[in-house]
């Protein structure tokens, strides 16, 4: 798996061109394609404002999308978070095994959006997993 890197003012993205990983929701089977950050996060939970946000986005084979999304604050290094070169690289980065990311088993919040950044496609299934 190729991790590709693009970074711009608000996000840092890793891509998985052949998919990196699945999820079931609602019957329907998403790939695992991309990761991006955002700081300070895009969504806020009782009007607070995380200083990171972890987003995964997986799609089905008709490109419909799905996004796990993880809001972090200050305390303890996560294991995941800290291997992140947060330079931007010239070129492809190499291999990268995407089950290092850990999504603990937590409630979250599901609700039907659009993409956060540009093309803003709606109909996105968004799960957002709460401080960690």
């Amino acid at each position: 798996m190729q991790k590709y890197y693009h970074s711009d003012d608000q996000s840092q993205n890793v891509r998985w061109p052949t998919g990196g990983g699945s999820l079931v929701i609602n019957g329907r089977n998403y790939m695992l394609k991309q990761c991006r950050w955002h700081s300070p996060a895009e969504h806020s939970v009782d009007g607070i404002i995380y200083p990171l946000e972890f987003q995964m986005e997986h799609q089905t084979q008709d490109n419909s999308s799905a996004i796990v999304s993880m809001l972090y604050s200050y305390g303890k290094p996560n294991t995941f978070l800290t291997k992140v070169n947060w330079e931007p690289p010239k070129e492809p980065l190499g291999l990268v095994d995407p089950f290092e990311i850990i999504v603990p088993d937590k409630e979250y919040y599901r609700y039907s959006g659009s993409l956060s950044t540009p093309i803003c496609r709606e109909g996105v299934i968004w799960s957002v997993l709460e401080k960690f």
